[in-house]
This record gives C-alpha cells, structure tokens and sequence, in this order.
C-alpha cells in the first residue's frame, strides 16, 4: 500500500510539473503575441530648443516639449491596418508637443507650398510692422491675382486688420499691402532670414503670397514653422478659427473646410497649378486616455487635401493611442 502510496505522489508531482511548465509557456507565447500587436510605430524624443536671432530678438527659443510625458509614445493598435492611401505626394502627422512623429511620407522632398506662405507673411507682420498704424491700399497691391479680401485702392486700413483676410481668404491683395509696407524686397529677406532661423534648411520664399511656384519648401520644415506660430504666435492660430471677422468696411469669411470641426485647432490650406492643394492643419484629438493630443497634419501636392486629412483622422482615431511602452527587457529589469 506504502508502495502504491508513494508512487501515486510521484505521478501526481510529475503531472504537475508539466502542467505549470505548460501554463508558463502559454502566459509567454500570449505576452509575446500582445507585444508584437501594439508597438511604437516611429519615436523621436523631443529635441533641444531651436536657437537663433531674428528681427525681433525674443521669437525663437522654447519650443515646448511635453516634459512629462517623455516615457510615452504612439502605439498602433493593429499591425495589419495600414496606414491610409492619401493623394498627396509629402505627408507629416505629428505630436505638435512633443515632436514624435506618427506618419511621414517623402518628409524632406521640397514642393511649391502656395498660399501656406501666407503663415510666414503673417508672422513677420507681427515681427516687423507696428500693428497699430494703417496703411493706404495701392493699386499695385490690388493688380495681385485674386480678388479675395475685396481690398480697394485708395482706402486705409489698420495693419493688424489685414492679417483677417490675409488668414481667413487667403488674400495675395493683403499679403502685398504688408509686403510694401516699408520695402518689399527686405520684408522677403525677412522672411527667408526667419525660415533660417527655424533651421528650415529647404524653404525659400520669393512672394508673401504664395502665388509663385519658387515658394517651396518640405513637411519636415512646415512642421517647425506651425510648431513656432503655436508656441510663440498663437494669435495666428486662433485667427483662422473665427467664422468671420468684421470691420467697418469688411466682412472677410474663413474658407477652411474645417472650421466647423470642433476639434479644430486651425490652420491653412493653399492652391496653385504647381502645388496641388497644400494643407497645414492643428487639431486637438483624443488620443490618450483622459487626455488629448495636438496632432498637426501636413500635405502637400494633394489631389484632394480635405479628404486626406479627414481620412488620416479617421485612422488616428481608430488605430493609435499615445501611452507607456516598455519591451521585454525593461520588464525584466
């Protein structure tokens, strides 16, 4: 009996063993499936402040970085949903805060950007005119192709007035108006002196409007100027989220196809033949949990700009989420 006994307790530890080895295996193979189901899709810590000089000393440093979320990054949820075919030809989906970068498609090729001139047209506005003076509007500045903004030769205006149309219409008359404010020519090398000051290396700007195909810059370098206007020129942002705007004379109207979107945060969109559609646009998304997430998207060359950035949303939405990645070793550790 002893002997049956002691034999039973044997098969019994034996059958055990191999039970918890095989519970062991089946808990890792299952961590290991989950692991390669949500992973980092593309990571760049946030870098050191931009530096440089400008025409107003104090617009260049602090690119804020989201200090507190610095173990955090984009998680795709599911490997095997793509990422959506847009028509455009350079694409840039990015954390605004902390510069990680969610998609990028032919990021350093340089194209015609059109009217997304107008951003650095309204920055160096505020940089170098006083705001509070007006400006008589000049036959030369309404001979501009376009006639959005419906400026008049002849009538005054305040300065800070024109960055309305300028935003909201997309005026080129506007943008020649600041231009030759005090001396076109030097409100261009403004402008291209401002672009190397932000490190965008590949951008060059020969008109405040966009009108020429020789404006041309890449995602990569759009990224950077938008991070700027958010951080240091916000006004500009929130311009082009009004429905309109209003003077004695005026009532310019925002032509965004987004500005009824509540998640919009702003932007700008650009036409010409050389450029295709062209599109810098902020939008605040749910991303994290409890939290949202300033994701600027960037297009140029779009056979459709609206309806890529909508479907680029849609795919944020359903397959990325921005939270606490750790791989197998730093668990082990």
């Amino acid at each position: 009996m002893k002997i049956k006994l002691y034999l039973g307790v044997v098969i019994a530890c034996i059958l055990g063993s191999f039970f918890a080895i095989g519970l062991v295996r089946t808990a890792t193979f299952t961590f290991d499936w989950v692991q390669k189901q949500i992973q980092p899709i593309y990571f760049v810590r946030s870098e050191p402040a931009l530096g440089g000089s400008g025409p107003n000393e104090d617009l260049h440093s602090d690119f804020g970085a989201d200090t507190n979320s610095q173990n955090n990054i984009y998680l795709k949820l599911n490997q095997n949903l793509d990422f959506p075919k847009v028509s455009a030809k350079a694409v840039l989906v990015a954390d605004l805060d902390t510069k990680q970068i969610i998609y990028q498609k032919a990021s350093e090729a340089t194209f015609p950007i059109a009217s997304l001139s107008k951003l650095m047209t309204a920055v160096m506005s505020l940089e170098t005119i006083d705001q509070e003076k007006t400006v008589i509007v000049q036959q030369r500045d309404v001979n501009t192709y376009g006639r959005q903004g419906n400026l008049v030769a002849g009538e005054k205006i305040l300065i800070s007035d024109l960055l309305y149309p300028l935003l909201l219409e997309s005026s080129n008359d506007a943008a020649e108006v600041l231009a030759n404010f005090n001396n076109r020519n030097l409100f261009l090398q403004f402008m291209n002196r401002k672009a190397t000051i932000l490190e965008m290396a590949n951008t060059k700007f020969n008109d405040p409007s966009g009108l020429s195909p020789y404006n041309v810059s890449t995602v990569t370098d759009l990224f950077k100027l938008v991070q700027f206007i958010a951080q240091k020129r916000p006004e500009l942002l929130d311009i082009t989220l009004l429905k309109k705007y209003e003077t004695d004379n005026h009532t310019w109207f925002n032509h965004s196809h987004f500005k009824n979107d509540k998640n919009y945060l702003g932007g700008k969109n650009g036409y010409i033949v050389e450029a295709k559609q062209t599109l810098i646009s902020v939008f605040d998304l749910p991303l994290e949990k409890e939290a949202t997430r300033r994701i600027a998207i960037i297009l140029l060359m779009s056979d459709s700009s609206e309806k890529d950035t909508r479907n680029i949303i849609l795919y944020l939405l359903k397959n990325i989420y921005y939270g606490e990645f750790l791989d197998k070793t730093e668990k082990e550790e």
